[in-house]
């Protein structure tokens, strides 16, 4: 019976994260051009409450550089532009040569970048967002997938 009830409470709390407006992720295939951008189209409707933003990367052992540079771009329906932002995400230890985030199988390595913390949409309606990757190579290797995650904020 203890067992049964420890399973139950394990249950309760897995499913107690905050729920997802948009999550979403890309595959980026054999390689990622400096030019296309991964591309994300979501809907707000409730414009009171603010916003979390997050930017998740998917890289193999073999990506070359320790660092990954992208561009987030916003816009709302009509293609205005409202908000933007340069990143730096450290995928492997440049000392050690050590790979970050979470592991996933088979040397795939997983990466969740804050973009926005308590980001508030100006109206409700459909918003598109762009990720572009903004490394000097004009085609990206070793990045299989890039996602977006809008989650309501805690601290509101």
């Amino acid at each position: 019976m203890r067992v049964i009830n420890l399973i139950f409470i394990a249950l309760i709390f897995l499913g107690c994260g905050r729920p997802e407006v948009y999550h979403t992720m890309v595959d980026v295939n054999d390689f990622w051009e400096s030019g296309s951008p991964a591309q994300f189209e979501f809907s707000i409707q409730d414009t009171s409450r603010c916003y979390d933003i997050r930017f998740e990367i998917r890289n193999s052992s073999d990506y070359p550089w320790a660092r990954f540079y992208s561009a987030y771009l916003l816009k709302d329906s009509v293609g205005n532009r409202l908000d933007s932002l340069l990143t730096e995400q450290y995928l492997f230890n440049a000392t050690t040569g050590e790979p970050a985030g979470k592991s996933a199988i088979g040397g795939i390595f997983e990466h969740d970048l804050s973009l926005r913390q308590c980001f508030k949409f100006p109206y409700q309606g459909k918003y598109k967002a762009e990720v572009f990757q903004m490394m000097r190579a004009d085609t990206l290797t070793g990045i299989l997938s890039a996602g977006l995650k809008i989650t309501p904020a805690l601290n509101q």
